[in-house]
């Protein structure tokens, strides 16, 4: 029989057990367990370091940062505990190490271990509540108490690596939709990051207009109309006009602001990136610094973007900056961090749906499904016309296999507010369907047939439909839902291979095999081209407690 592609319901990660007899030490130094000895074979040179992070109560910590410092100040290792909370550091060199730990706010003690060349010890790790209250995910510190996130945060970002795993946990099913929830989340950034665009002003643009035509050599006349049309987010218009502003008045970091927006709203990167430094080395501004934040990501310059970020959100703690500051961070993989970012921007600022949407994303990408749920269910609550926390609670229903049973009433409002929308009503079908729904098939049917109603190229909308018949052995009828799927969407992976499956029995082979081999050449390809995707995005490297010292990834 051929293998199943990969299906979007994704189990639940499982915990082992609580464990016993060491919950009162930092550290506890014993043989590394037995399925660690098969990875250790390839490290006979060097010194091992294995083990579990967990936490007061035993529960293993997956997602865990674990950290071993080098007491001669060479670079920090690091690595991240897997969805059992075991973690494994290859090619540790004999000497001195302080090994801690740290995961969504909390931090283990700091124990000093003596490694010796080539020996293999194994720890456990057990994380204590030592960190402040506003950079723990969970906590329910004031809103004022968020700023000692500013002030001393408990990372730093040391550098940028190549794509590895990526950070997160679960099948690459669930990796896909987290790289999907980060990216609309950084869509949210757009929100408040522009220069503040609106209906253009025909009046008012006239006047300023012929304020120029009068006093062409006025600075103020030149000056007035760039920003009015900066502000109309009229970028082309604006550039020569606050050119011409600056030569009459020198570098006034006010124009080269401007002019940082007038560059990078036309996509002249480079001259925004110019015209942003002059502004800085004039004035240490909040919004500068939150500008060139965007221009260095574009220019591809992510470690100089994120602390450009995090300077703004020092020196102005506004939403706005909060925001940027973590979905930077959300998107080159630091998942912790920017779920303490969010977690604290939630606190000071917590009638932002976008700040708690994107905290849920974050908690996702940390494989901490239900927590996630929780948090973009509470966003929607807070505003229930805003559509964008509506579809991250479908993008998780279509990937996770039980949903957080807040996820039901949100979709079936978002039905309700939108009975025309196609992903309204697939959303809502597809949470039916799950274990947490409740499998009602009439319903299910009917959601489905107006979503493909709605929207004729709704390809999985049309796959599902398939999906049932054949689950009813009727693979006439699922046959003909597939090629509508195809037709609709012809790199449609699963409903070739599906489509396989039903020709196979129906006692068409050929047309079977046919299918079989279009599903595979798709995937192969979506494959190439994600790992590739996902390489040109540097991963940040993470240090803790704002320490400069450079991180390596194992």
């Amino acid at each position: 029989m051929r293998s199943k592609p990969i299906a979007r319901s994704i189990s639940v990660l499982s915990y082992a057990g609580a464990l016993l007899g060491f919950l009162s030490l930092g550290l506890c130094v014993s043989l590394p367990p037995a399925s660690a000895w098969a990875q250790i074979q390839q490290s006979q040179d060097n010194a091992v370091l294995s083990g579990r992070v967990v936490d007061a109560t035993g529960k293993p910590q997956p997602g865990a940062r674990v950290y071993a410092e080098p007491r001669d100040g060479m670079k920090v290792v690091q690595t991240e505990a897997d969805t059992s909370g075991e973690f494994l550091i290859r090619s540790l060199k004999s000497g001195s190490y302080t090994i801690h730990a740290s995961s969504h706010g909390f931090e283990s003690n700091r124990s000093t271990l003596a490694v010796a060349k080539d020996s293999r010890q194994n720890i456990t790790i057990v994380l204590n509540s030592t960190v402040a209250p506003d950079t723990s995910v969970a906590g329910s510190a004031e809103p004022s108490d968020s700023i000692s996130l500013l002030d001393k945060p408990s990372f730093a970002v040391a550098g940028v690596t190549d794509w590895t795993a990526v950070g997160g946990h679960g099948s690459d099913a669930t990796l896909r939709t987290s790289e999907e929830l980060n990216r609309e989340a950084l869509a949210l950034r757009t929100q408040t990051l522009s220069a503040g665009v609106g209906a253009a002003k025909a009046e008012e643009e006239n006047k300023l207009r012929a304020t120029v035509s009068a006093s062409p050599s006025s600075y103020e006349a030149n000056r007035d109309l760039g920003s009015f049309y900066v502000k109309q987010a009229q970028f082309q218009k604006a550039v020569p006009i606050l050119e011409k502003a600056a030569r009459l008045n020198g570098d006034q970091p006010v124009d080269e602001y401007n002019l940082a927006l007038a560059c990078n709203g036309v996509g002249d990167f480079a001259a925004a990136q110019l015209h942003i430094q002059r502004a800085l080395a004039q004035s240490d501004a909040a919004d500068f610094h939150r500008l060139s934040g965007e221009i260095e990501e574009k220019l591809g310059n992510p470690l100089a973007a994120v602390q450009q970020y995090q300077r703004a959100t020092q020196l102005d703690s506004n939403e706005a900056n909060y925001f940027a500051w973590g979905t930077e961070l959300l998107l080159h993989r630091a998942i912790w961090q920017a779920a303490d970012v969010f977690a604290s921007g939630s606190k000071k600022y917590p009638t932002s749906v976008r700040m708690k949407t994107a905290w849920g994303a974050a908690l996702f990408a940390g494989a901490l499904y239900d927590e996630a749920a929780e948090k973009i269910c509470e966003a929607s609550d807070m505003e229930a016309a805003a559509r964008e926390p509506y579809l991250f609670a479908g993008q998780i229903v279509l990937t996770s296999s039980s949903v957080n049973k807040c996820v039901g009433p949100l979709l079936e409002r978002f039905v309700h507010q939108h009975p025309d929308d196609a992903k309204a009503n697939y959303f809502y079908a597809m949470f039916l369907l799950k274990p947490s729904g409740t499998g009602a098939v009439d319903r299910v049917r009917q959601l489905l047939l107006r979503t493909v109603a709605v929207d004729p190229k709704f390809s999985d909308g049309y796959l599902q439909l398939g999906i049932m018949l054949a689950g009813q052995k009727d693979y006439g009828g699922a046959i003909a839902y597939y090629r509508k799927a195809l037709e609709a969407d012809p790199q449609n992976s699963e409903a070739h291979y599906r489509l396989g499956v039903a020709y196979d029995r129906t006692g068409e082979p050929a047309q079977a095999k046919a299918e079989y081999q279009q599903h595979e050449q798709i995937d192969a390809a979506n494959a190439a081209r994600m790992e590739t995707e996902r390489r040109a995005v540097k991963q940040f490297s993470i240090v803790p407690n704002a320490s400069s010292a450079p991180a390596t990834h194992q």
